[in-house]
């Protein structure tokens, strides 16, 4: 794969509303995309204890952001 090849924002989000960490993954952020995993994880876990009820939705929510202002960013700095 080109390193300079653009990546699609829609698809970035796309893929984090799927699961947390794959939109990531698909910019070629791997590290923070296999992180991002491993906390979406977790907190689906914690969804048992009550806490993750709450936090899991709002990473969810950051996932998205991430994944879409992180494909941005790498777009305009491959022009």
């Amino acid at each position: 794969m080109e390193q300079n090849q653009q990546k699609s924002p829609l698809i970035a989000i796309i893929l984090s509303f799927i699961f947390p960490g794959l939109g990531q993954i698909y910019i070629g952020q791997q590290q923070k995309g296999v992180l991002f995993i491993v906390i979406g994880i977790c907190l689906v876990l914690m969804m048992y204890i009550l806490i993750g009820i709450v936090l899991y939705p709002l990473f969810w929510l950051y996932s998205m952001y991430d994944a879409y202002t992180s494909a941005t960013k790498l777009n305009a700095n491959n022009l």
